[in-house]
């Protein structure tokens, strides 16, 4: 259907397709993000909890 309407009204449907896809892609740049900070936060605790003993 979306691509439908793209080439009937290239001008406003067109950018409205754009503007869904870069919002997804947006999305799931930024859940990327969260998952590798997440990561690194545990990969931190773990680094820290080990060094404790030593200190």
């Amino acid at each position: 259907m979306h691509e439908i309407r793209c080439n009937f009204k290239p001008k406003n449907y067109a950018s409205k397709c754009m503007y869904v896809i870069i919002s997804e892609y947006i999305t799931l740049k930024t859940i990327n993000k969260s998952l590798i900070l997440k990561q690194l936060n545990h990969k931190n605790k773990i680094k820290g909890f080990k060094h404790m003993p030593f200190e």
